[in-house]
């Protein structure tokens, strides 16, 4: 493996770890309106007026740099069946909102 592959694959890895912290937005929305009632400014009232919109978006980049990295680290089929049922799981609860 090369240094170049190497950094890039580390750079999947940071940029796939920015996406699931945006993620966790997740159960932001779910305390949206105690937000509301103490006035605290959150990031779930940034994004009140598409929260499926961002949060697919934030999901089909974090599966889309997984694909990417398990590819460049010559993954097996487990990986990618994990990947899947992941996202399988992060779209329900996308939908759910």
């Amino acid at each position: 493996m090369s240094a170049v592959t190497y950094n890039y694959n580390l750079l999947q890895v940071f940029t796939n770890r920015v996406v699931v912290k945006l993620l966790f937005i997740v159960t932001v929305f779910q305390d949206k309106k105690y937000d509301m009632q103490i006035g605290v400014k959150s990031t779930a009232q940034r994004f009140d007026d598409r929260p499926r919109l961002w949060l697919a978006g934030f999901t089909s980049a974090m599966m889309c740099g997984l694909t990417t990295t398990g590819w460049l680290c010559q993954e097996a089929w487990p990986y990618y069946l994990g990947i899947s049922l992941f996202a399988t799981h992060l779209g329900r609860q996308v939908s759910s909102l």
